[in-house]
């Protein structure tokens, strides 16, 4: 068992998975609002899935949220790792499935499946620097379809320049007011605002923008050889009622290259 380890999830997929278009209970998480529909046939459709969160109790189901994640290997997802905590609530399980679909107002059995392991990266678990370090692998029992393909990483860091555009995926809102959670994958642009060690920073756009609803999507840059993964969604920096009206943060992916190289 890894150190980061959250828990072993062992389950058979019996019966019909309950929707990821159910109600978002519990803890709210960065989402994308706005946006344009990713084609089905993007690079990116076949590489974000999303994920379903359940938090349990005796049992019993007390809060789930939704997030979103990127596949690095046929049996490997990366997400960010608060996507698996609910402090509001008392737990002492947490279940996840994974629906491989852009669009997921028809998901049946078949196009999603129950996560094997959950592995926290150590330093988020024992609280050091858990901002820096809010990013996850999640194991899968089976491959992926054979319709989705894992990421391409991006390798150097120079191309994340200031002014850079960003390509930010996710399951999320499209409405804020009353929140409504979107059935279909978007994707935003962005342009690079901050480059730090750990993290990407990113300006307000009115293309759409991070907020409720989902976290751990993937962040992408076009480069000469094509779109590559820089970062996962991590949140935004808005307050109060304009929460969602500030930069949007992402974690870097090259910052915890050691943690995520024994699952590529």
């Amino acid at each position: 068992m890894h150190k980061g380890a959250l828990i072993l999830i062992f389950a058979v997929l019996a019966g019909c998975l309950p929707s990821p278009n159910s109600e978002i209970e519990g803890k709210a998480v960065p989402a994308i609002v706005g946006g344009e529909d990713v084609s089905p046939t993007s690079e990116i459709a076949y590489s974000t899935v999303a994920l379903m969160v359940y938090f349990q109790l005796d049992g019993k189901v007390v809060a789930k949220s939704r997030c979103s994640g990127v596949i690095i290997s046929p049996k490997a997802i990366l997400t960010a790792a608060h996507c698996f905590e609910s402090p509001e609530n008392n737990y002492t399980a947490v279940r996840s499935y994974v629906t491989f679909l852009s669009d997921l107002s028809h998901v049946t059995k078949s196009d999603s499946q129950w996560v094997d392991r959950i592995i926290l990266k150590p330093e988020y678990m024992e609280g050091i620097n858990k901002e820096e370090n809010d990013i996850a692998v999640v194991t899968l029992y089976q491959n992926i379809p054979p319709s989705y393909l894992p990421v391409k990483i991006l390798q150097d860091s120079k191309l994340l320049r200031l002014g850079e555009t960003a390509e930010i995926a996710g399951y999320g809102l499209i409405s804020m007011s009353p929140p409504t959670p979107s059935s279909k994958l978007k994707v935003a642009k962005q342009k690079i605002a901050g480059v730090y060690s750990s993290t990407v920073e990113t300006y307000l756009s009115t293309d759409g923008a991070p907020c409720d609803g989902d976290s751990g999507g993937p962040a992408f840059v076009r480069t000469s050889e094509g779109l590559r993964l820089f970062g996962l969604l991590w949140g935004h920096l808005g307050e109060g009622a304009k929460e969602c009206e500030g930069r949007s943060k992402f974690t870097r992916i090259d910052f915890h290259s050691s943690f995520i190289a024994p699952y590529l």
